[in-house]
């Protein structure tokens, strides 16, 4: 019975341990994307509520949206607002897909970066070897920075209707191109 809940004990603590922190360095081949994805919308309430809005709430509905459309962007290596699947063709098509109805507003902002990125000769290996120094707050803060430094971008996350939110990101494996998709709504009856 004492060794159950010392294993009872010691499993939160081995959980903890292994998650990310906001200054842990990013290691591109295994990125916690659900962290990532916190942190930028955490960043994105904090800017709303520095302008006298509300942080917004997150919303499964548009999570399935979002993360669709940045996994179309992903796999068509595109930085748009449109697929080419009829029924998904814009944000609102997307967001009314996976359920959303009611709808008031809805909006979206979608982001294409290269991580910077340095290369450093490895004398050992007698090669150059790419270096990324992204803590994943300081990607946080270069996701939303270019969101911040577009107008339009801006306009859309300050738009005082929208109250629900959700964010996805997706990083392909080889070029760690980074691709994000925040997708805003305001429902009729909530």
């Amino acid at each position: 019975m004492h060794q159950i809940a010392w294993l009872i004990f010691l499993l939160p603590l081995s959980l903890w341990a292994s998650s990310p922190r906001a200054v842990d360095t990013v290691d591109f081949d295994h990125v916690q994307v659900h962290y990532l994805e916190q942190l930028v919308k955490q960043k994105i309430d904090s800017l709303r509520q520095a302008e006298g809005r509300f942080p917004l709430f997150h919303d499964p509905i548009l999570q399935d949206a979002a993360r669709d459309h940045v996994r179309y962007l992903s796999i068509h290596g595109q930085n748009s607002h449109y697929q080419r699947i009829p029924d998904k063709y814009n944000v609102l098509d997307r967001v009314e897909y996976y359920g959303g109805r009611q709808l008031v507003k809805v909006g979206e902002n979608v982001l294409w970066k290269r991580p910077a990125r340095l290369h450093r000769w490895n004398d050992r290996l007698k090669r150059y070897e790419t270096h990324y120094f992204y803590t994943y707050r300081s990607l946080a803060d270069a996701i939303v920075k270019a969101w911040v430094q577009s107008r339009r971008h801006w306009n859309t996350l300050q738009i005082p209707q929208f109250k629900y939110t959700a964010v996805a990101i997706h990083i392909a494996p080889e070029s760690h191109e980074i691709r994000v998709v925040q997708v805003f709504a305001q429902y009729h009856n909530r």
